[in-house]
């Protein structure tokens, strides 16, 4: 299954073309998709006018992405698969947020379970 990288930008207005500026100025980005002032958040948060979100997205799930600062003094210890250690450095670390379902899932309720076992 993958994974593709969305971000999402909220107009602050109809006429609001920033979602095309974001496109153009960084390759980065994935996928932008332009949201309308009327339109829901994808999100289980708000987002606000004029804001832009990025998130990782897939068949199954939706979850925000957000990117922290690295200090220089941290690195990464990776060990190979025949023992030898060696350090990385790190340039970048996103964090995925909490998923919300794209598709629909079915649940079980508890006294439906319970009737038919009578």
């Amino acid at each position: 299954m993958g994974a593709r990288l969305c971000t999402y930008y909220q107009k602050s207005s109809p006429d609001d073309q920033s979602g095309a500026l974001l496109r153009n100025t960084d390759s980065s980005l994935g996928h932008i998709i332009s949201l309308d002032p009327a339109d829901k958040s994808p999100f289980l948060g708000d987002l606000k006018p004029g804001s832009s979100q990025s998130s990782l997205e897939t068949n199954m799930y939706r979850a925000p992405i957000f990117t922290h600062k690295v200090p220089p003094t941290d690195y990464l210890l990776v060990r190979s698969p025949k023992g030898k250690l060696s350090l990385r450095r790190i340039d970048k670390v996103n964090v995925v947020g909490q998923q919300v379902s794209t598709s629909l899932l079915i649940v079980v309720c508890r006294i439906n379970i319970f009737l038919l076992i009578l």
